[in-house]
């Protein structure tokens, strides 16, 4: 659960400064609800150079949702998963299905039966490649 914007391990890692990518945030902010040029896009990439500020940028943005989320259920963030390359288990992607699940349980109670469901019928499930694990424990 390290791998989470919330999580113990991600308390000292980097934020925005505020006023500083408010055009990045703004812009994912719009993304995340679906909003004005970015009403069609499914799909995000957030790139650039190491050191330029995306991670910063991601966290910031992370915590911002959760915060909204705590405000209204019409947020759209359930789950976040940060990679880190120092840290031998958050740099493998082996843990981000079981990790999303976690957080989606938490947020939708309404799936944790479907969930338990496949835990209890397909023994393998967390040894089963992230595909077939997306596609039963989460979609």
């Amino acid at each position: 659960l390290g791998a989470v914007s919330y999580a113990e391990a991600r308390a000292d890692a980097g934020r925005c400064h505020p006023g500083t990518r408010a055009n990045a945030l703004t812009d994912l902010e719009m993304w995340s609800y679906g909003r004005g040029a970015w009403e069609d896009v499914k799909l995000l990439i957030l790139t650039g150079p190491a050191g330029h500020g995306k991670s910063c940028i991601m966290q910031t943005f992370a915590d911002r949702l959760l915060e909204k989320t705590k405000r209204s259920s019409s947020c759209p963030v359930i789950a976040t998963f940060f990679f880190k390359g120092a840290v031998p288990e958050l740099k493998q992607p082996t843990a981000l299905v079981t990790t999303l699940t976690h957080q989606v349980s938490g947020q939708c109670p309404s799936i944790q039966p479907h969930i338990t469901t496949v835990i209890h019928t397909d023994r393998g499930i967390f040894s089963a490649s992230l595909e077939h694990q997306m596609q039963h424990l989460l979609v």
